[in-house]
């Protein structure tokens, strides 16, 4: 997004407040809980967070378990447009890693 974002810009929230009631609620109701990280852009600024957020069994996130991931960005002429990772292996999650570090000393 062109701005600098360290970890302690991010706010976050952990699953641990996230009662057994809490999931077999939101199963009853169609949903899910899942760890969602988010970001957008406000007056110049990038407000991250990373929560627990009940998921509409409607999302494309619903269905993704395991290792796989999905990112989703909100555009101006496409709307939602969501890419899956399936299962990465060894070799993706070392890139991501890699990635992250040279991003972190530079």
């Amino acid at each position: 997004m062109g701005v600098p974002l360290k970890p302690q810009d991010v706010d976050r929230v952990g699953i641990r407040s996230i009662t057994l009631q809490d999931i077999k609620d939101a199963k009853e109701q169609g949903y899910r809980w899942k760890l969602i990280c988010s970001a957008y852009k406000e007056n110049g600024s990038v407000i991250a967070k990373v929560a627990p957020e009940r998921i509409d069994v409607r999302s494309p996130m619903f269905g993704v378990d395991g290792t796989t991931s999905i990112v989703q960005f909100q555009t101006d002429v496409l709307g939602l447009l969501s890419l899956v990772e399936e299962n990465p292996g060894p070799e993706t999650t070392a890139y991501g890693l890699l990635a992250d570090f040279i991003n972190a000393v530079v």
